[in-house]
Parts: C-alpha cells; sequence; structure tokens
C-alpha cells in the first residue's frame, strides 16, 4: 500500500482590475458611466500636472492581495500625467 502523502494544486488567480489610480492615501476611480470631462477642461485649464504615473499594476501584479501604492494605476501607462 502506498504511503499517504500531501497532494498540492496550482491554482491560477485570475484578476478582475478596476481602473483606478492612487495619488497620496487616495484612491480614484474611473467613472464608470462613460462620461468624459476632456470635453470641458483642455490642458491650460487643468494647470500644471500634479504627479505621474509611477507604476501600471495590470500585467504585473499577480497578487490578489496586492496593495496599490502612491503613483500606482491600474491601467493607465507608467508616465502618465495626474491633474
Amino acid at each position: 500500500m502506498p504511503a499517504a502523502g500531501l497532494v498540492f494544486a496550482l491554482q491560477r488567480t485570475q484578476i478582475d482590475w478596476v481602473n483606478v489610480i492612487q495619488v497620496g492615501s487616495t484612491q480614484i476611480r474611473r467613472d464608470t458611466t462613460g462620461h468624459s470631462l476632456r470635453p470641458f477642461f483642455g490642458r491650460a485649464t487643468l494647470g500644471p500636472a500634479y504627479s505621474h504615473i509611477k507604476f501600471k499594476v495590470s500585467g504585473k501584479v499577480c497578487d490578489p492581495n496586492y496593495r496599490l501604492k502612491d503613483g500606482d494605476a491600474v491601467l493607465l501607462e507608467l508616465g502618465t500625467p495626474i491633474y
């Protein structure tokens, strides 16, 4: 009779990301209604960028317990300005 053993199964985790950025300790989520502020505000109206995206989470992070850090964005590209 074979000896009893532990069986480990590899589980794949799929993360469904929300379009969000973190600025300082504040998380800002994209308006999911499809409305855009772009027609109302041009870059000249917005003034200088407050910050820029420092890390794009989607495609790089596989840990479902990952916590966003200052400058992280889920879907925006590295270097995207934050106004």
